[in-house]
């Protein structure tokens, strides 16, 4: 790419989610944007918990219900990198200041997004 960033990277990977070092890589391409769309809301807290600890703030979460009837649903995920500068990757086993909390009710899926800092 010769030292260009990309402006928008689209995730929409497997129920599973996207591995930690998928991720890593993605911040460390620093997009403007990410567009996640994701099948499993575990699997998305995970990995927004990942996101947001290296840089990137949630804009707009959107659940679609694809599946009427069914428990399954997809999302889609805008994030936006932050501004400041941040010291680099971190991976999810370091300084947890982001958590994000996934709640069930029902057939409809919220995820709720904290931000506090823990004990050093």
């Amino acid at each position: 790419m010769g030292g260009e960033k990309p402006a928008l990277v689209t995730l929409n990977p497997p129920r599973k989610g996207c591995s930690e070092e998928l991720l890593l890589s993605v911040c460390e391409l620093a997009p403007v944007q990410i567009i996640y769309v994701s099948c499993d809301p575990v699997s998305l807290a995970r990995d927004l918990g990942i996101l947001t600890r290296n840089g990137y703030t949630l804009q707009q979460v959107q659940p679609v219900d694809m599946f009427p009837q069914t428990s399954h649903i997809e999302t889609v995920v805008q994030l936006k990198k932050l501004k400041k500068k941040t010291r680099g990757v971190q991976s999810g086993r370091e300084n947890r200041l982001e958590r994000l909390q996934l709640q069930w009710r029902g057939n409809v899926h919220y995820v709720k997004y904290t931000t506090g800092k823990t004990a050093q």
